[in-house]
């Protein structure tokens, strides 16, 4: 993809993992857990949620490296 001034803007995939209050409470400590890993490897990681909704939302991008999509996958299965 180009943008009008002529350079490349990179394309990144995100996968979300909708969780349960309870779920969420395993990510929050698999963060916590994991934070130099994470930070070292300059992963990132979104929440989305509403005050009045059950759920949340984690998104990551495709590339990270520091086992966060493997523990969201295991998580939600």
């Amino acid at each position: 993809m180009t943008n009008n001034f002529g350079g490349v803007i990179a394309m990144e995939r995100k996968r979300r993992f909708p969780l349960n209050q309870d779920k969420y409470k395993q990510w929050e400590q698999f963060v916590t857990d994991n934070y130099e890993e994470i930070y070292s490897n300059k992963d990132i990681y979104e929440v989305l949620h509403t005050r009045n909704s059950p759920r949340y939302v984690v998104t990551v991008l495709t590339t990270e490296q520091s086992g966060m999509q493997e523990f969201l996958e295991a998580l939600i299965k």
